[in-house]
């Protein structure tokens, strides 16, 4: 597959987007995922030296390159995002195949329909369950103002 041009701007061109990052490095790995190509760093010239790059299974796009294939299995992309305030998150994506093994930016059109609204939906035809367990992660500025905010969800 031969690089398309118009592509647009890498990640790294796009400067510092505050809250927006996130959602922008998520829209350019749809975009990876679906042109099957991965852009090229805007200002990447020299690896750092002291690094192994031989060695490490990663490589640093320092021009466009396609997206590599993987038999068998869908393609995925990678988002991080690292907030000022210390927020951090992660998100994988998977490349969208159709049954007939095709992907999405093969050319081949997907039709999708939403309801118009939300009675619309259908009811559930049994009472819902309320979970049994549930995740709740926690952080604080140290062991112990970890434990005091866990011991103030318990009393609530």
């Amino acid at each position: 597959m031969k690089p398309d041009k118009s592509f647009g701007p890498s990640v790294s061109d796009v400067g510092h987007l505050e809250s927006a990052a996130g959602v922008a490095g998520l829209i350019k790995a749809a975009l990876v995922l679906k042109r099957g190509v991965i852009p090229k760093h805007l200002h990447f010239q020299n690896p750092n030296p002291s690094l192994d790059w031989d060695r490490l299974p990663l490589q640093v796009t320092s021009s466009m390159m396609d997206l590599p294939h993987r038999p068998g299995r869908p393609r995925l992309a990678g988002v991080n995002s690292f907030g000022i305030s210390g927020t951090n998150a992660h998100i994988v994506l998977e490349e969208y195949r159709a049954p007939d093994g095709t992907s999405v930016g093969s050319g081949k059109s997907v039709t999708i329909s939403l309801p118009a609204t939300i009675g619309d939906l259908p009811l559930p035809e049994q009472e819902v369950q309320p979970r049994q367990t549930r995740l709740l992660p926690l952080s604080g500025k140290s062991d112990g103002a970890l434990r005091d905010l866990g011991r103030r969800y318990l009393r609530t």
